[in-house]
């Protein structure tokens, strides 16, 4: 009792912090308000102790700029916002971009940035095991009605894609075959997880990123074998009835032609009402868009109320104009850059398929504004600090 006395005693302020950004990663696969929770700790922490104002250095970093216009352009949006109530929504959430300080100044270390990589795996693990109970009737399914730990499946898909690429990134690096053996089951219970989502974006972002995650389990192997596995690996989804069903709704979806054409209001498919609408706005007014959170205003007019397009470009365009779709695009470009560079190093690659993730998951989803997402993009920015820009 004694020593557990004299070991909390002595644990620093850095050690804290880096405790609830851990914790924060883990819980981030769970449920939205528990991360959160975790990493107003850590913010609290750093603020009471003072440690934040020690990381006014990072302002002068230049991959650090592009931050600055991306949080601040929502601010500037609502002097000429149509929805003030959904756009000062908005606008608080760029508070997550607070966690970039955290990450930037207290993971210090590789094994640091393991620790969360691993127990971010833990959670995702965790909520393979209890989807698959889930599905096969032995545990209830949750209140939400998404598998696993309940959490909405669009961002539990983007989770379990960037658990997917750093598993293939380790399998590629170890040579324990314990460990490897290890990483194989950890591949193959995210991939079982995701098949039984019904998030198309999920499956779609699969498509694209599954030449990354074959070249890391068969870098050893010739080229032709590399195709042979990539095409089994993308041929697996189609053994899921989840994904049968999911495909074949939106082929039916995609037949209707002229929905798609003139953007007209469907209510079982209105994504190309979105897409239309954000793109005539934008048009409209290219310059600096209509204002934080003002789709709703103008769509509402239309005969149905969008709070945002579903596109991460389109959503900054409709909001900020071209100045808006520049921002997102650097910052983006920015961590890409950096990460790519960096790659062979678990940090560089943990940077790099966050990136990659929710910039292509993006196409389909506003994943910058979402809870989850605009929470796990500024922690894996920080990260940036740590490697050789």
């Amino acid at each position: 009792m004694y020593s557990l006395k004299s070991k909390l005693k002595n644990i620093s302020v850095k050690d804290l912090i880096f405790f609830f950004l851990a914790a924060t990663f883990f819980l981030l696969p769970i449920r939205t308000a528990f991360p959160l929770i975790s990493i107003g700790c850590a913010i609290a922490v750093c603020l009471f102790s003072g440690k934040l104002f020690e990381l006014k250095f990072l302002f002068k970093k230049k991959w650090f700029v592009p931050v600055i216009l991306f949080v601040l352009l929502p601010w500037i949006g609502l002097a000429y916002s149509k929805d003030l109530s959904l756009g000062i929504d908005y606008a608080l959430k760029t508070k997550y971009w607070i966690a970039v300080f955290l990450t930037a100044g207290f993971a210090c270390n590789e094994k640091q940035i393991e620790i969360m990589i691993k127990v971010f795996w833990i959670s995702l693990f965790i909520g393979s095991i209890l989807s698959f109970l889930q599905y096969m009737g032995l545990l209830g399914i949750p209140k939400t009605r998404f598998l696993g730990f309940g959490l909405v499946y669009t961002v539990s898909s983007m989770y379990i894609l960037i658990g997917l690429l750093t598993v293939s990134y380790y399998f590629r690096v170890v040579t324990d075959w314990k460990k490897k053996c290890i990483l194989m089951i950890l591949l193959m219970a995210f991939l079982f997880y995701l098949t039984i989502l019904r998030g198309r974006n999920g499956y779609f972002v699969l498509i694209l990123v599954s030449p990354l995650i074959m070249h890391n389990l068969t870098f050893k192997i010739h080229f032709s074998f590399k195709l042979l596995f990539l095409f089994v690996l993308i041929g697996s989804l189609s053994l899921s009835p989840v994904v049968k069903l999911r495909v074949k709704t939106t082929i039916n979806q995609l037949k209707r032609i002229e929905t798609i054409k003139e953007g007209q209001i469907d209510p079982l498919f209105i994504r190309p009402f979105m897409y239309h609408s954000a793109l005539k706005l934008i048009f409209q007014n290219p310059i600096l868009g209509v204002g934080t959170g003002s789709l709703k205003y103008y769509t509402e007019r239309k005969g149905h109320a969008v709070d945002h397009p579903h596109n991460n470009i389109l959503y900054m365009g409709v909001s900020f104009g071209i100045v808006g779709i520049i921002s997102c695009l650097w910052l983006f470009w920015t961590m890409l850059k950096i990460s790519w560079v960096n790659r062979g190093s678990p940090a560089g690659y943990f940077v790099f398929s966050i990136c990659i993730v929710i910039f292509l998951g993006g196409v389909f989803d506003t994943l910058i504004i979402n809870s989850g997402t605009s929470l796990l993009l500024p922690m894996g920015y920080g990260l940036l600090n740590h490697l050789d820009a």
